[in-house]
């Protein structure tokens, strides 16, 4: 629970240098998307947002500052500027925001990483194609891509189509 007027909570986190500060802006708009938190505007490094009110609250303002260290500054506030305490609601949103934020980072990464993988998939499987294999040595090929989860059934479909055709 905090107490100031009006009461509020800060935190900080660090986020990867490899991200740019559009790209960090980009996932604070989704994490503000998936959440309950509604956007109000944005500067080149500050993000504004605020919840409704609600019975258990007169409402809270967020603002996420994106620092030159790769940190973000998330504080959120009571809207109402004589609320001295907001017992324990600043802090749930700014918890709250961390986690949909690293969500959202982590979907990205596992998005790249599968892309990763399909593309090194689809070189092996272009390499078999130019190495002479007889179409059944490519299909087996194929069919362990397919099981090992580097290819989708989709793309093993497709491939499958291109071998078969070859015969």
């Amino acid at each position: 629970m905090s107490f100031g007027f009006p009461a509020y909570h800060i935190e900080n986190i660090q986020y990867k240098k490899e991200f740019s500060t559009e790209e960090i802006i980009d996932f604070i708009k989704i994490t503000f998307q998936t959440s309950s938190f509604i956007l109000e505007n944005n500067t080149d490094r500050i993000v504004y947002a605020k919840t409704q009110i609600s019975g258990a609250s007169w409402g809270e303002k967020i603002i996420i500052k994106i620092n030159r260290d790769n940190s973000l500054n998330i504080k959120s506030k009571c809207s109402f500027p004589m609320q001295c305490f907001d017992w324990g609601k600043n802090k749930d949103n700014v918890n709250g925001f961390i986690a949909a934020f690293n969500n959202a980072i982590k979907k990205l990464e596992t998005k790249n990483a599968l892309g990763n993988v399909e593309n090194v998939a689809e070189e092996k499987v272009k390499k078999s194609n130019e190495s002479g294999e007889s179409p059944k040595d490519k299909l087996i090929k194929l069919n362990e891509f397919k099981e090992k989860g580097l290819i989708s059934e989709e793309d093993f479909n497709s491939k499958k189509e291109e071998i078969l055709k070859e015969m």
